[in-house]
């Protein structure tokens, strides 16, 4: 199995809005992006 990573790319309002959450928390934006998408995932299994 070969995982690949795909590079992603955020608008400016996007960006800055995860940009701002990882300063606040000194981590990094990919880390942010990571956790709003597992929130959103959790978020999609419960409406279903």
């Amino acid at each position: 199995n070969i995982k690949l990573n795909l590079p992603v790319y955020l608008d400016d309002e996007a960006f800055a809005f995860v940009d701002t959450i990882a300063k606040n928390k000194n981590t990094d934006v990919s880390s942010v992006v990571n956790e709003l998408i597992r929130t959103d995932m959790k978020l999609a299994e419960v409406i279903k």
